[in-house]
C-alpha cells in the first residue's frame, strides 16, 4: 500500500511541476477508479500470483462496480475541454469528483476559487511571493 501511495504522490507532484514548467502543455491526472481490465484475468490465471492477491481480485470483481470506459472517456473529454488554468496540474477522479453535467458548475466554481484544489500543494507555499 505504501508503494501505491508514494507513486500516486509522485505522479501528482510531477503533473504540478510539468504544468508550472511548460506553459503550452495542458496536463492532468485522471483517476478512473476500479476498472475491470485484462490484468484482472491475468491475476486470476497467474501461477505465481499470491493467493491473497488472487482472492482480493476475485472479491473486487464480484463486489465492486467497474467504472465504464464511456464514463472515463467523458471525464477525460471534459477535463481536456476546460481552460488550462482550470484543470491543468490537477488530479481528478472519475468516480468521486462532481464533473458530471448535473454538478459541474459547482466544481468549476470551486476550481476557480482555489488554485491548489486537487493538488498536493502545501497551504502557504507562496508566502514569500506575497510578502
Amino acid at each position: 500500500m505504501s508503494a501505491y501511495a508514494i507513486s500516486k504522490i509522485m505522479l501528482t507532484k510531477m503533473a504540478e511541476f510539468i504544468d508550472a514548467e511548460c506553459p503550452d502543455l495542458h496536463i492532468s491526472i485522471i483517476g478512473p477508479g476500479w476498472t475491470l481490465t485484462k490484468i484482472h484475468e491475468d491475476i486470476l490465471k497467474g501461477k505465481t500470483v499470491a493467493a491473497d492477491k488472487r482472492d482480493q481480485t476475485k472479491n473486487d470483481m464480484k463486489h465492486k462496480a467497474s467504472t465504464s470506459l464511456t464514463d472515463i472517456d467523458a471525464c477525460i473529454e471534459w477535463v481536456c475541454a476546460q481552460p488550462k488554468s482550470l484543470t491543468s496540474g490537477r488530479n481528478f477522479s472519475v468516480v468521486y469528483d462532481p464533473w458530471r453535467q448535473d454538478k459541474r458548475q459547482s466544481l468549476v466554481a470551486a476550481l476557480k476559487k482555489d488554485d491548489n484544489m486537487y493538488k498536493l500543494r502545501r497551504h502557504g507555499n507562496n508566502f514569500l511571493q506575497k510578502g
